[in-house]
């Protein structure tokens, strides 16, 4: 059976309130299915032996011994703390190797968690070659399996640390496994740093052998070449050219020094002597022995000259005898300064001559220097050589010294510190009992609701039409047909054999009382929600109903079937109305604002199912119009007709048939005894004769589904009201 389509100019939505009422239909199986699962899951979770998890973390830095430590380069130093080198301590700590070390110190294939037989269904996928032979695996590989499903290792994000996890069924087990990694981590950190000194010193051995041969090669080379070209040695480390033309020059130089020394004073003296002046002033007259005598003599003199010059006149001859003798030690005075003059100039010369003979010798040596420079260089290119291999011989036997001290050390610091050791756990990881319980029942209640919701979705209900501006079409159901009643599956048969629904539309018009049945009174309602009350609290079926009048307007039948319709679609059952009424009062165009196939054209074979069911803007209920064409009460008794009832019977729950006013027709009286309930619509305005007697042909003819709903489908009136 095709969905309905919407019409042109519609808005389809999601009808919120119609997937709710479907999910609260379905709680009679998602309630029982939910609250299984929730027991289920719970009973199994406590079956399930817990499980106990616990860590450790170590912090990556570089450690090392003061007594004997290596240098580390820069580049080391970033290899072991950038992002690869402590990925590949992660790797390093969850080796097979270090695993297997472990298992065989905590003898772990004893234990029956990682060493115990194999369980049934791996047996049993071994059989069917759906797994491994587990009997073919050793204990041993069995175990280390089991180990490393248990047991996790990673970085803490942005950090040098490392985190070691690993769970079991024992708690004790568990903290126990964990620090046994760590500690044997740690030695395998400090095996490898011996190690690599036991190497190192073994290597250095090697090479300091092959390098002190090396020395005294080129240290004897240099001794040869030296020794050949007389490059000899002296104070300082400098070759003895280099002292003796040092030892030249200092003496040149005090040469030149003793010249200048000696020609300044004669220049001195000699100045004196020429222009007269005194002598006593010159350097050397004061150092002279015997001019000082004689200036002595010449003091005494002149003291016994002025002495005289007291009572005697200067003529007298004691004063000339004594002025003559002061004149003769002043000659003497000046002979004894041309003396010294005459030692300085021999001075002056002797350290010329002493200039001249130091200046050749230096000539000498630099023409003998200039010959031995070229042997200078290959002796410094064979010191060099030596000094070399020397500087590298002392690199070494430090070097060896170091590794030998870290070799004999007695404990090496592992690149890496314990900063929080594992502790016994004291609750499980897993199971979660309750936390689990509440997720595995909730997602089954999502997903019995999403099955509900894409059910709904499939058949169309979950879709909602509505016009762009809407507009009353002549009338509107009562305010009760928007309320949901409680929806009871209808059962029984529609009516029972002795039904003569010819007696009962032949008789009507004509009945005065009736005898049998129900009263008149109990079966007339004032809205939709007693009639539908009424009828699902009288536990038959109400899947075929059928709305008819006593009034020859064809709108009270229409307002009766689509107001029912509407509360019933309200219920969240899907319904659908067909109007049968075959009049211009054509509920689809009333309903729709526009003209659309209906019946007639199904019946002709012009237009199929999808195109003549249209949906209530106003409600989830279907309604197929009539088409505006004349439907015979003949086809009522087609089988055709009959075929498209029972089509519409297994998609829709109800099927309303709006037959109009109840006419005495042989096909109309078929269709009245083929239903299950019978709705007589009445207008609440009128008269309400002909409805009673309509009512009463009806029972008089053995059908007691009857039903009277009164309407007031005057100009303004909005709610249902008794007649």
């Amino acid at each position: 059976m095709a969905m309905a389509e919407y019409n042109k100019g519609d808005d389809v939505s999601l009808d919120l309130g119609g997937i709710m009422a479907a999910v609260w239909r379905a709680k009679r199986w998602i309630v029982p299915l939910v609250v299984v699962t929730g027991v289920a899951t719970f009973l199994g979770l406590n079956v399930l032996p817990p499980k106990y998890k616990t860590d450790a973390r170590l912090l990556i830095e570089s450690r090392e011994i003061n007594v004997g430590s290596s240098d580390r380069g820069v580049e080391e130093e970033k290899a072991l703390l950038d992002e690869q080198g402590i990925a590949s301590q992660v790797q390093l700590m969850s080796s097979r190797d270090l695993v297997r070390s472990v298992i065989r110190d905590l003898k772990l294939t004893d234990h029956r968690e990682f060493g115990g037989p194999p369980g049934v269904v791996a047996e049993f996928l071994a059989m069917v070659k759906l797994g491994k032979d587990v009997s073919l695996i050793s204990q041993e590989q069995r175990a280390l399996d089991e180990f490393m499903k248990r047991m996790s290792v990673y970085q803490i994000e942005k950090t040098r640390v490392i985190t070691v996890e690993f769970s079991a069924t024992d708690p004790k087990l568990a903290a126990s496994i964990v620090n046994a990694v760590v500690d044997r981590y740690l030695v395998l950190q400090a095996e490898a740093k011996r190690g690599q000194a036991a190497q190192a010193t073994k290597w250095l051995e090697q090479e300091i052998e092959t390098l002190r041969k090396r020395v005294a090669d080129a240290e004897g080379r240099v001794e040869q070449y030296r020794a050949s070209t007389g490059l000899f040695v002296g104070q300082n480390n400098t070759s003895l050219d280099q002292q003796q033309l040092a030892e030249i020059n200092t003496q040149i130089t005090n040469a030149r020094a003793q010249r200048s020394d000696a020609e300044a004073r004669a220049r001195q003296l000699r100045t004196l002597l020429n222009s007269n002046s005194v002598l006593e002033t010159a350097t050397e007259i004061q150092n002279s022995a015997n001019f000082q005598r004689l200036r002595e003599r010449a003091g005494a003199i002149q003291a016994r000259i002025a002495e005289l010059s007291t009572t005697l006149l200067p003529g007298h001859p004691s004063i000339q005898a004594l002025q003559s003798q002061r004149n003769d030690i002043d000659s003497q005075m000046r002979l004894e300064a041309r003396r010294v003059l005459s030692a300085l100039e021999s001075d002056v010369r002797v350290a010329d001559g002493r200039l001249k003979e130091l200046t050749g010798q230096l000539n000498e040596l630099k023409a003998q220097s200039a010959v031995s420079n070229q042997d200078d260089i290959q002796l410094r290119a064979l010191e060099r050589e030596a000094r070399a291999q020397r500087e590298l011989l002392e690199t070494f036997l430090g070097r060896y010294r170091k590794e030998v001290a870290r070799q004999n050390a007695d404990v090496l610091p592992a690149d890496a510190r314990v900063i929080a050791n594992a502790l016994v756990p004291v609750e499980p990881y897993f199971p979660k009992v309750v936390p689990i319980t509440v997720v595995v029942t909730l997602g089954m209640f999502l997903l019995c609701c999403t099955l509900v919701v894409l059910r709904e979705l499939v058949n169309g209900n979950a879709l909602r039409g509505s016009r762009s501006s809407r507009q009353d079409y002549g009338y509107d159901a009562p305010a009760e047909v928007t309320a949901v009643a409680p929806a009871l599956a209808g059962v029984g048969p529609a009516f029972g054999p002795a039904v003569d629904p010819h007696a009962m539309v032949s008789g009507f018009g004509t009945v005065d009382a009736v005898t049998e049945g129900p009263d008149y009174e109990e079966r007339a309602f004032e809205s939709v929600r007693d009639v539908w009350s009424a009828l699902s609290a009288s536990g038959e079926d109400a899947s075929r109903l059928l709305v008819t009048s006593a009034s020859d307007d064809d709108l009270i039948a229409h307002a009766a079937a689509l107001s029912l319709a509407r509360h019933i679609a309200a219920t969240g059952r899907k319904v659908i109305v067909l109007d049968l009424i075959g009049r211009p009062e054509d509920l689809g165009q009333l309903v729709t604002r526009q003209r659309l196939p209906g019946m007639a054209a199904l019946f002709s074979g012009e237009a199929g199912f999808a195109e003549i069911i249209v949906r209530d803007p106003r409600s989830r209920a279907h309604i197929v119009p009539s088409g505006g064409v004349a439907f015979t009460l003949d086809r009522l008794a087609s089988p055709r007709f009959r075929t498209i009832l029972n089509a519409l019977e297994h998609t829709y729950d109800h099927v309303i048939l709006d037959v109009g006013p109840l006419v005495d027709d042989d096909a109309l009286a078929d269709l009245v005894a083929d239903v299950s309930q019978i709705v007589l619509a009445a207008d609440a305005n009128m008269a309400d004769t002909r409805t009673r007697l309509a009512y009463e042909a009806l029972v008089a003819g053995g059908i007691v589904n009857v039903s009277v709903l009164t309407l007031d489908v005057g100009g303004s009136g909005r709610s249902a009201r008794a007649a």
